[in-house]
């Protein structure tokens, strides 16, 4: 998913605080060394934008990186601080 002119609307907040189906903006994250690794080899790291698809719930939600899918956990998510995105415009990549 290619994402444009994305303004920021709320204050930094932890993945597990936003609505369903909110798209955001990666701001940090508090996790151990490790798990900040694990998360950075799968593109899950500041600066990225990111849309929420199922959760948050309490075992966890499933985000959505440039078309890519991951579900992770509630300890993890509760470590991952971003800031919601208004989406003004949206362009969704479909495979050829």
């Amino acid at each position: 998913m290619n994402m444009h002119n994305l303004t920021s609307e709320n204050p930094s907040r932890s993945l597990d605080q936003l609505p369903g189906a909110a798209s955001a903006r990666i701001d940090r994250i508090t996790g151990d060394r490790t798990m900040q690794q694990r998360l950075q080899m799968l593109g899950i790291r500041p600066g990225v934008a990111l849309h929420i698809v199922h959760g948050p719930n309490k075992r966890g939600v499933v985000i959505q990186i440039n078309g890519a899918r991951f579900a992770i956990g509630k300890a993890m998510v509760q470590k991952i601080w971003v800031t919601e995105l208004s989406l003004s415009l949206i362009h969704i990549s479909e495979p050829t």
